[in-house]
């Protein structure tokens, strides 16, 4: 069972960072440049084999992240390292020094969250050499596949559907890469009810 600790966040030589609230392995769980709301699971530190889930807080507001050693699997950190730098979205939803190459499709807030139904490795396709399960625009139905979460070498199906979210419905972001570690609850799409 995960507990939360509460990030640090901080003005640091002009810029917003959030700093880790102890000592530990740290794991991002979100992609450079990913769009994140207060709230969002950014990351977990991991204490004496006990996971703390580390979330946006309340005062950032709607940014874009950038995670330390966003490369590496895990990290070893002290209490007060920088673990990520926040950049603010502007009005049209992107980095205000973002360049139009470095924004990804759907980078918004908007819509209903379609969120991981259990913690592993997230795929967007069926296999390697064929397309995504879904892209941003794309219209979803109830029972539709839109990814699977690889367990332990067992592929299980993500289908679309569940409490609170339309029975049609059509892509208007996808707030996960392909083949990244992801968690029980994370957000993976957002979605709008088709009229």
């Amino acid at each position: 069972m995960s507990a939360r600790l509460e990030l640090r966040l901080v003005e640091r030589e002009g810029r917003r960072a959030l700093l880790s609230p102890g000592a530990g392995y740290f794991v991002a769980t979100v992609d450079r440049g990913a769009p994140v709301a207060p709230g969002d699971l950014l990351g977990l530190l991991l204490v004496l084999g006990r996971e703390h889930e580390l979330r946006l807080p309340d005062g950032a507001g709607l940014c874009l992240a950038a995670p330390r050693a966003a490369d590496a699997r895990r990290s070893e950190v002290g209490y007060g390292d920088e673990l990520f730098s926040l950049e603010p979205l502007d009005e049209g939803g992107h980095g205000a020094k973002s360049s139009a190459a470095e924004r990804t499709a759907g980078d918004t807030g908007a819509g209903l969250v379609v969120a991981a139904t259990q913690t592993g490795r997230y795929y967007d396709r069926p296999a390697p050499d064929r397309p995504p399960f879904v892209r941003v625009g794309d219209e979803v139905h109830a029972g539709q596949p839109i990814g699977l979460i690889e367990v332990m070498k067992t592929f299980n199906q993500l289908v679309y559907g569940g409490s609170g979210l339309p029975t049609r419905a059509r892509v208007v972001a996808i707030r996960c890469s392909n083949e990244t570690e992801v968690r029980r609850g994370q957000e993976l799409l957002r979605v709008e009810p088709i009229v």
